[in-house]
């Protein structure tokens, strides 16, 4: 017998079967758009865009310690104890108290959840702190260069005022001095020009006339005493000399 006898339960696959959904026979074109409303969402993706999610940890040693007491595994039905041939009051008893503060050992599942959690948490913080600090290093370098900048300015304005008044000043002085140098220069120079010309103008008028100057001497003298004074023609020179210059 072989697989595509009629008579057999199996049955080749229709292609047009395949358009059909609970006997519904699909009648459009294979270029007509899908109809997407016969299908519904399960979740409705604005739900999760409003709702806040944040992350919080499925298990918690800590919290099952909490909420699951200890139980021993095996809890005792009989009173009756067995004759082991030994006193059980020599073995030592463990104490109830200890024994209910024993946690649950956790399964491998859960060592490695928390193990996970755990060294997740340390690099998530050491990211962060490191993230952090370059973020708060670059605002804090940028507003510290302003800040400095503004103070640097300040600071050197008042600086190089002070310097510039100095120096300015000293500049002055010394360019005052020189045009003051200058012009007395301009005023001294013929001044002596003129002082050596008249001692050299009056040397010639003394050369000159002396003669003449001596006979009106001696003539003053002969007037003023009534009588010829014989001195020396170089004592009264001297004397001539000596009364012109303090004039």
């Amino acid at each position: 017998m072989s697989l595509s006898d009629q008579n057999d339960d199996f049955q080749q696959i229709d292609v047009n079967a395949l358009d059909s959904f609970d006997d519904e026979q699909f009648q459009k074109s294979d270029g007509a758009q899908p109809d997407l409303d016969r299908f519904k969402m399960l979740f409705d993706p604005k739900d999760f865009e409003q709702e806040e999610v944040s992350f919080k940890a499925l298990f918690s040693i800590e919290k099952q310690k909490e909420e699951e007491p200890f139980k021993p595994l095996i809890e005792g039905t009989d009173d009756v104890k067995p004759d082991t041939g030994v006193d059980t009051d020599d073995i030592d008893q463990p104490d109830d108290a200890e024994v209910q503060d024993e946690p649950p050992e956790p399964s491998p599942e859960e060592l490695g959840f928390e193990q996970g959690f755990q060294q997740g948490l340390e690099e998530g913080r050491a990211t962060g702190m490191a993230e952090g600090h370059a973020k708060g290093f670059e605002e804090g370098h940028a507003k510290g260069e302003a800040e400095g900048f503004k103070k640097g300015e300040a600071e050197g304005f008042a600086k190089g005022e002070a310097e510039g008044l100095e120096a300015g000043a000293t500049q002055g002085r010394e360019q005052a001095e020189a045009e003051v140098r200058e012009a007395a220069a301009q005023i001294i120079e013929p001044l002596q020009e003129s002082l050596e010309t008249a001692d050299t103008l009056l040397e010639r008028l003394i050369r000159r006339y002396e003669g003449q100057i001596l006979d009106l001497v001696f003539k003053i003298a002969e007037k003023a005493v009534g009588a010829k004074i014989d001195t020396d023609d170089e004592v009264i020179r001297e004397t001539i000399l000596d009364a012109l210059q303090h004039l």
